[in-house]
C-alpha cells in the first residue's frame, strides 16, 4: 500500500484501487467504496473456416467496448461479472450486473444487437471471384471513442477498431487475427497487420497467420479471428474482459485510469 493509500485508510476513506476480470466471477465492493467506474469489452468473433471448394472464410468482427462512471454501490455488496471466453459462452457479451439489473454491457463481434458505448461493427465486402483461396484478416476491437472493426472478406485485411486494435492482414495463404484493446483507459490506436501477422493493439496484438491456411487468433481483449484460407480453420476470437476502478478523481476514458 502506498503512503497516500495508507493516509486515506487511516482517516476512514477508501484508498483508490482496481480489479480486472478475465473470466466470470463476483466483485465484492471494498469497505468504504460507494462509487465505481468500469470498462467492458465483448468477445471477438471467430473467423470462419474455408470450405475447401473455392470459398475462403471471412474474418471475425472485433468486439465492442463500453464504459460507464459513477455507479453507486454499497460496501460489501456483490456484483456479478460475466465474461465470454469462448463462442459457446452464452451470447459473447461481457456484463456487470446487480442481480438481474445490467449496469454495463459490451456486445461481442458478430452479434446483431447489444449495448455499446462506442458503436458497432459492420459487415461489408464485395462479390467474390469465381475461385478463391484467400484468407481474410480479423477485425480490431473497439476503442474508447469509436467502433470495433469489421472482419475482412475475400482476401482483404480486417479493419481496425477506432482507437482500439488494428485489423489483421491477409494474403493468398494467410490471415492474421485482429488486435485487442486495453483496459487501462484510452491510448494509442492499434496498427494494421501485415499479410503474415495479426493487427497490433493497445491490448495484445492479434495472432500471426498459419502458413497452412488457418486464421490467426484475435488478440485480447476483443480482437476478431482471421478467416481460414482454402480449407484452413478460422482463428479464435479474443476473449472479453472487464475492469473496475474506484477512488476520488478517477474516471473513464482517461482520467487517472492507470493502476495505482
Amino acid at each position: 500500500m502506498s503512503a497516500i493509500q495508507q493516509a486515506m485508510a487511516s482517516y476512514g476513506a477508501a484508498p483508490p484501487g482496481q480489479q480486472v476480470f478475465t473470466s466470470s466471477d463476483t466483485f465484492t465492493v471494498p469497505t468504504g467504496v460507494t462509487s465505481i467506474c468500469a470498462v467492458a469489452v465483448g468477445r471477438g468473433q471467430n473467423g470462419a473456416a474455408g470450405d475447401g471448394e473455392g470459398t475462403a472464410g471471412k474474418g471475425g468482427e472485433g468486439g465492442t467496448l463500453s464504459y460507464t462512471n459513477s455507479i453507486s454501490v454499497t460496501p460489501g455488496e456483490s456484483l456479478t461479472v460475466t465474461i465470454a471466453t469462448s463462442t459457446s459462452s452464452s451470447t459473447g457479451e461481457t456484463t456487470l450486473k446487480r442481480s438481474s439489473t445490467v449496469l454495463l454491457a459490451a456486445r461481442a463481434g458478430g452479434q446483431s444487437s447489444g449495448q455499446a458505448n462506442v458503436g458497432t461493427a459492420f459487415a461489408g465486402g464485395t462479390t467474390p471471384p469465381p475461385f478463391l483461396i484467400f484468407g481474410s484478416g480479423g477485425g480490431g476491437a473497439g476503442g474508447y471513442s469509436a467502433a470495433g472493426g469489421e472482419g475482412g472478406e475475400y482476401g482483404a485485411g480486417g479493419a481496425g477498431g477506432g482507437g482500439g486494435g488494428g485489423g489483421g492482414g491477409a494474403d493468398t495463404e494467410r490471415s492474421g487475427g485482429g488486435g485487442g484493446v486495453g483496459l487501462l483507459g484510452a491510448g494509442s490506436s492499434g496498427t494494421a497487420g501485415s499479410a503474415s501477422g495479426g493487427g497490433g493493439g493497445a491490448g495484445s496484438g492479434g495472432g500471426a497467420a498459419d502458413s497452412g491456411g488457418a486464421g490467426g487468433a484475435g488478440g485480447a481483449y476483443g480482437g476478431g479471428g482471421g478467416g481460414g484460407a482454402w480449407d484452413g480453420s478460422g482463428g479464435t476470437g479474443g476473449s472479453g474482459g472487464l475492469r473496475i476502478i474506484w477512488g476520488t478523481g478517477r474516471s473513464y476514458p482517461s482520467t487517472n485510469t492507470a493502476d495505482v
